[in-house]
């Protein structure tokens, strides 16, 4: 793994002082299923320009509101079905795509329609995308709502339970949260983030239960994941132990070496962790550092890219003979990667350069007010999903962007990449020392690498995408399943 970043280095350093991977209160390592919210929207909150969805007054009741009764639906719709014995128990990404009549979860429908399987979807704020095409499928939103309403009385009653472990964490994170406060400059607000690792271990105590006898009834031959580090698939991960069930996380985005989820200390034991995990390609071996066995990192490939990227290639007609730029937003770094399109686009010849600019899903409400030099510029701008990224990939002949997963999917279509440096950006730098990716300050150098390069100049990025994913994953499971008993005897 590279260790490029001297925070997350000093951040593992002080979990590994302190021991916080076996932080233990009433049985649950409740560290562990913080960790990620901790370090992503408390200590880097500012340098990453990250932060978590809220509202305040009036809107945030009515809000609150709204949402229990979304929960409430969810958990009678599809809340609860007649559990029977599955090949596999998956845990489905809620941000569920649009493909045909159907909303699919990429990563994970075609596992679901291959094998006997039972797919379990969390609510994605509070609401799930539909119609769907998958019957066995079966929402756990009833899950959240009696794991919050557990927590909620606990605290509002002032409990001598929630007391008991309110003080229990406080006492054991005083000295690594004054440590870590230090270190990272942080703003630390200590009642929050106890308050926080509370609600985890409250929260836990009831979605365990609940997942445990859903495991017993399907008794799976694995289990498989999409983002193990959210707490349901944590739990889940601990129930897969417990029972000699293999778990299996399939990539979903970029891994590096900010990225807490696959960054831990040496010698770090981690019982949320998967088993396994199905990854992209080779490549990203090298960008993670977790405490799974080097043998238990299987590459496979990610079906739906692969899928996708066939179709697009061989069936989209571009308009003209300019040359494509491509611009990939996200909310984080869009204000200052929609100025240099912007400054960008007035700089160069129209019969010759043709900028597209894709927003992020997150961009597309207000846009035109937060960026409104891009709204002015005269460039085509995409926001809304009515047209697929891949689409754009097939008729571009570079892309500029900073630290998305779709940029890694541009490289798989063999398009010149270029690395705006602002935000997140140092996170691509493997990319760019291998030659895949050049990076760039301000609009006049980006300009300047436009125009230096003869037409067609990308490098293809085959070396992040095995090929023929579905048949890898499907002989990989094979094996899994037939592994799995002198594994766990």
């Amino acid at each position: 793994m590279s260790r490029d970043s001297d925070a997350m280095r000093r951040f593992l350093e002080i979990e590994s002082k302190y021991n916080l991977y076996e932080a233990n209160v009433s049985g649950v390592d409740f560290w562990n299923y913080a960790r990620m919210a901790i370090w992503n929207y408390e200590i880097c909150a500012d340098r990453l320009h990250l932060q978590e969805a809220h509202q305040t007054g009036a809107g945030q009741w009515k809000k609150k509101m709204q949402s229990f009764a979304s929960l409430i639906r969810y958990s009678v719709f599809r809340g609860k079905r007649a559990e029977k014995p599955v090949d596999l128990l998956i845990f489905a990404h809620e941000r569920r795509v649009k493909t045909g009549a159907y909303y699919e979860c990429i990563y994970t429908e075609a596992l679901a329609q291959n094998f006997v399987s039972l797919t379990l979807e969390h609510p994605h704020n509070y609401e799930h995308l539909r119609p769907v095409g998958n019957r066995d499928l079966m929402y756990t939103d009833y899950l959240v709502v009696k794991g919050n309403l557990y927590h909620l009385l606990h605290r509002k009653l002032h409990t001598a339970k929630y007391k008991e472990i309110y003080h229990a964490i406080e006492s054991r994170m005083e000295d690594p949260l004054e440590e870590m406060r230090e270190s990272f400059c942080w703003d630390l607000d200590k009642g929050k983030i106890i308050r926080m690792l509370t609600e985890r271990v409250f929260t836990y105590l009831v979605e365990q239960k609940e997942l445990d006898r859903i495991v017993r009834k399907t008794s799976p031959k694995a289990i498989v994941e999409v983002v193990y580090y959210g707490m349901q698939k944590m739990i889940a991960n601990e129930l897969g132990k417990k029972y000699g069930i293999p778990t299996i996380e399939l990539q979903h985005g970029t891994m590096h070496s900010e990225h807490a989820g696959y960054q831990f200390a040496d010698g770090a034991a981690v019982r949320q962790l998967p088993d396994y995990m199905f990854l992209f390609s080779e490549f990203w071996k090298t960008q993670i550092h977790v405490p799974i066995p080097e043998n238990h990192m299987r590459v496979t490939g990610f079906p739906y890219f692969e899928r996708q990227m066939r179709r697009y290639r061989e069936k989209t007609v571009r308009e003209d003979n300019r040359q494509t730029i491509l611009f990939v937003s996200q909310g984080t770094i869009g204000r200052e990667l929609s100025r240099i399109a912007a400054e960008t686009a007035s700089m160069l010849p129209e019969e010759t350069y043709r900028i597209l600019y894709k927003l992020h899903p997150g961009e597309y409400a207000d846009w035109q007010t937060k960026y409104p030099w891009l709204a002015d510029s005269g460039i085509k701008v995409y926001d809304n999903s009515e047209i697929n990224i891949y689409e754009l990939f097939a008729v571009s002949d570079m892309q500029v962007g900073v630290y998305s997963t779709a940029i890694y999917e541009g490289l798989g279509f063999g398009l010149r990449t270029l690395i705006c440096e602002v935000g997140h950006w140092k996170t691509m730098e493997a990319l760019i020392r291998g030659g895949y990716a050049e990076s760039f300050r301000s609009a006049d150098e980006l300009k300047n690498l436009l125009l230096s390069a003869e037409p067609g100049s990308g490098k293809e990025g085959n070396v992040f995408w095995k090929e023929n994913a579905m048949e890898n994953m499907t002989a990989e499971l094979k094996v899994i399943f037939s592994n799995r008993r002198s594994e766990y005897l």
